[in-house]
């Protein structure tokens, strides 16, 4: 399943119908709504629903010749399969 919008209920359709493996969602700093969000990916996490993450740059990029959008990296691990969130610092 995929969305683009209204993501944590989108995730918690697919969570109630039990039939999708995994839900790709729109992710980064600027969504308005990341507490309803992260309580989401928390459930399906537990409930064994695989979450891919995209537009986690919301737009942004990431060219030596201009100014970093002045995102955390430590949390990023190099050659770790997990996914990390990344907010801005």
């Amino acid at each position: 399943m995929s969305t683009h919008s209204n993501e944590h209920e989108v995730i918690q359709a697919v969570l109630d119908a039990k039939v999708h493996d995994v839900v790709l969602t729109g992710y980064n700093f600027r969504k308005t709504n990341l507490a309803p969000l992260d309580a989401a990916i928390a459930e399906a996490v537990k409930a064994g629903l695989g979450i891919v993450a995209m537009k986690t740059m919301a737009g942004g990029f990431w060219d030596r010749g201009r100014p970093q959008m002045g995102f955390e990296q430590s949390q990023y691990h190099d050659g770790d399969p997990r996914l990390y969130v990344v907010r801005p610092s």
